[in-house]
C-alpha cells in the first residue's frame, strides 16, 4: 500500500514537471508573456514624449530667435542705405556766382561796385581786365591798409572744368598785383568751384577777392599803386 501511494506520488510530481516544461520550454507559452511584460514597462517608462518636447521647444526658440535676429540687420542695413543716399543726393553746397558787374567787400560791407567786370573762358586759363589794374589796385591796396588785411584772390571754375583752370585765373590776377607793387607775402590765391554758365564761351566775373585781418603791418612800396 505504501509503495502504490509513493508511486503515486512520483508519478504526480512527474506528470507536474513534465507539463510545465511542455507549457513553458516547448510551447513558449510562458516565455512570450514575461517579454511582452517586459516591453510594455518599457514602453511605457521610456520619456518619448519629453524627447518631442524638448527637441520642438529647443528648435523653435532657436529659429524665431535667429528669423528675428535676420529681420532686425535686414532693416538696419537698409535704413543705412536709406540714410547713405540721402547723405549723396543731397544738394551741393557750390555758391551760386552770377554774371555782372564787380562788387569788391570788406566783411560783407560793400567797399566799390564796378558796372564792368573781368571775362573768363570756358575751359581757358585767361582772364580779361576791362579796366586797368591800377583802378582796382587802388581801391584793393586802400582796404589793406585802413584794416591792416591780407588778400586773398579766388579763381572760380563750374562743373566741367578743373580746380586747376580756377587756380591759374587767380594767378594772373596775383603776377599783375605783384607788378604793381604789392607785398607777395600778403597776396594768396585758392580755386573754388561754382555754378554759373558760359554764354557763347564767355563769363563775365569769376574773379572774387576776400580779405583777412593780421597782426603784423602790411607795408606797400613807394612806387606803389
Amino acid at each position: 500500500m505504501k509503495r502504490l501511494g509513493l508511486a503515486l506520488a512520483t508519478f504526480v510530481i512527474w506528470g507536474s514537471i513534465a507539463s510545465t516544461y511542455y507549457v513553458c520550454i516547448i510551447r513558449g507559452l510562458c516565455a512570450p508573456e514575461e517579454k511582452k511584460e517586459v516591453s510594455s514597462i518599457k514602453a511605457v517608462h521610456l520619456p518619448t514624449p519629453l524627447k518631442k518636447d524638448i527637441k520642438s521647444e529647443i528648435p523653435l526658440t532657436d529659429s524665431i530667435s535667429i528669423k528675428e535676429t535676420k529681420v532686425i540687420a535686414i532693416d538696419t542695413l537698409k535704413n543705412v542705405t536709406a540714410d547713405d543716399l540721402t547723405l549723396t543726393n543731397k544738394p551741393s553746397s557750390m555758391i551760386v556766382v552770377k554774371e555782372g558787374g564787380l562788387n569788391i567787400t570788406y566783411q560783407n560791407e560793400l567797399i566799390k561796385s564796378y558796372t564792368s567786370n573781368f571775362r573768363i573762358y570756358k575751359s581757358n586759363d585767361l582772364v580779361r581786365i576791362p579796366l586797368g589794374i591800377r583802378d582796382y589796385g587802388t581801391i584793393l591796396k586802400q582796404i589793406m591798409q585802413e584794416h591792416n588785411a591780407e588778400l586773398t584772390i579766388i579763381g572760380h571754375y563750374n562743373e566741367f572744368e578743373t580746380d586747376a583752370t580756377g587756380v591759374a585765373r587767380a594767378e594772373q590776377i596775383r603776377k599783375l598785383l605783384y607788378a604793381a607793387s604789392f607785398p607777395r607775402k600778403h597776396i594768396h590765391i585758392r580755386a573754388e568751384k561754382a555754378k554759373f554758365k558760359f554764354n557763347s564761351y564767355v563769363f563775365r566775373g569769376g574773379i572774387h577777392f576776400e580779405f583777412k585781418p593780421i597782426d603784423s603791418i602790411i607795408t606797400f612800396k613807394k612806387n606803389n599803386i
